[in-house]
């Protein structure tokens, strides 16, 4: 495989938008960083390399490997392979580094470390039962590391485990209580189960603003900056975007974020550039979705059009990988496929976003008892992400409820969530206000 970070996904969106001119561009965060990347578990720490330094690398391994077979040769390239992958977007590089594992595993077969690099493979993309599987055999082989534990805590957590998940964690925490890559999960965790202002609070301690490496201080500015948005906090959101975007003008989530805050305010212009380049780094289905709909909203219908059209196209390229933001999409275009899709997806993976998902193109094909069903699943655990009570206020009006209470925790949460539903929702409330 060449040492450059070729983009595929780029590629053909660059293919397809020739004759766009303009168009130069769940969850954007990617993959979570590994834990505990120390001396003595790994040869070296793949994460937040620079890009030179990653290509430099993987020459370097690639070149070893081809000439020596040695374990901790092709562990440190798959490292290096999982970070090209997270870094790039492109699901080459991970299935590249599911066979460097492979061979490492081959040659080391008591060692726990392939285990644990096929686990994080297998989280990244999205196959979450072979994660838990992975995990569970790096176990048998050395029980008790913080790395499985982190990897686990990630599965469970997607799949919608979230008591199991939660044990994952507060054991990790009494080890590490101040490391990010454990801040950061306990975050994504206390978000999941409705627990807003410890999310966003574990979020913000997780950021080191003045950490010397400006990929990883994106990284976790970049996260920061997106739970902030989720739960309301548009100024402290704007705040660690700017930050993610000042340490790495490439970095996805910070561009993404600064997009949402200007959509959610009504400032199209300067969210339509900060989407374009966004994607411009990593093309992601959502944001490119995202864009459509905020071209939509400043009258550039022909830009949106072609946008629509690509989301497919960025899909299809990393299939099954994007399916739930494909069906997200399509439940306002294609609400048949999109239930298929949604259905699909919540084999296994049965979460709040998955039911969300499965609610609104439930709902959208008109199978109403469904939707109603989906929708109360997915705020089960308490969580509370604007557009998916939005969209159970929805449902519950459809059904004979009383979609009010809904609207109103949509808006407590976070009322800038949608450029378009946004604003609708307070027209809602307005006009039955007493």
């Amino acid at each position: 495989m060449s040492t450059h970070l070729r983009r595929p996904l780029a590629l053909v969106l660059a293919a397809a938008l020739l004759v766009g001119g303009a168009w130069a561009v769940r969850a954007l965060v990617g993959a979570p960083p590994p834990a505990f990347a120390d001396s003595e578990d790994s040869r070296i720490e793949a994460s937040f390399l620079s890009t030179s330094e990653l290509e430099r690398l993987l020459g370097a391994y690639e070149q070893r490997t081809s000439e020596v077979s040695t374990p901790s040769d092709y562990l440190a390239l798959g490292n290096l392979q999982l970070e090209a992958g997270r870094t790039s977007g492109s699901v080459e590089w991970y299935t590249a580094a599911g066979g460097s594992f492979r061979s490492a595993d081959e040659l080391v077969p008591a060692d726990p470390r392939p285990q644990v690099g096929l686990a994080r493979v297998a989280l990244a993309l999205h196959d979450f039962d072979a994660a838990l599987a992975h995990a569970a055999a790096a176990d048998e082989r050395q029980s008790g590391r913080l790395d499985v534990r982190a990897v686990r805590a990630d599965a469970l957590m997607a799949v919608g485990q979230l008591d199991a998940a939660s044990a994952e964690l507060e054991r990790l925490a009494r080890i590490a209580p101040d490391a990010p890559s454990v801040l950061v999960r306990r975050s994504q965790a206390a978000w999941l189960a409705g627990r807003i202002d410890l999310a966003r609070s574990l979020a913000v301690e997780a950021v080191d603003v003045g950490d010397q490496n400006h990929a990883r201080r994106a990284w976790y500015a970049g996260f920061a900056a997106q739970m902030a948005f989720d739960t309301g906090d548009i100024e402290t959101a704007e705040t660690f975007a700017n930050t993610a975007v000042q340490a790495d003008p490439s970095a996805i989530t910070g561009l993404v974020v600064s997009a949402r805050v200007a959509a959610g305010q009504g400032e199209f212009a300067a969210a339509i550039d900060f989407y374009e380049r966004a994607i411009a780094n990593v093309p992601e289905p959502r944001a490119a979705s995202e864009l459509a709909v905020v071209y939509r909203a400043a009258g550039r219908i022909v830009d949106a059009e072609r946008t629509e059209d690509l989301v497919e196209v960025v899909a299809a390229v990393a299939e099954g990988v994007f399916d739930r933001d494909l069906a997200r999409y399509l439940a306002d275009r294609d609400p048949l496929r999109a239930l298929a899709l949604a259905e699909a997806s919540m084999q296994g993976r049965m979460d709040p976003d998955g039911w969300a998902v499965l609610a609104w193109a439930a709902y959208r094909v008109g199978d109403l008892s469904l939707a109603d069903q989906a929708s109360a699943a997915a705020l089960a655990t308490g969580y509370r992400h604007a557009e998916v009570l939005y969209q159970a206020g929805v449902i519950a009006e459809a059904v004979g409820a009383d979609p009010q209470p809904y609207f109103v925790r949509a808006l407590e949460t976070n009322p800038y969530f949608h450029p378009v539903h946004g604003p609708r929702v307070r027209q809602l409330l307005d006009e039955h206000a007493p």
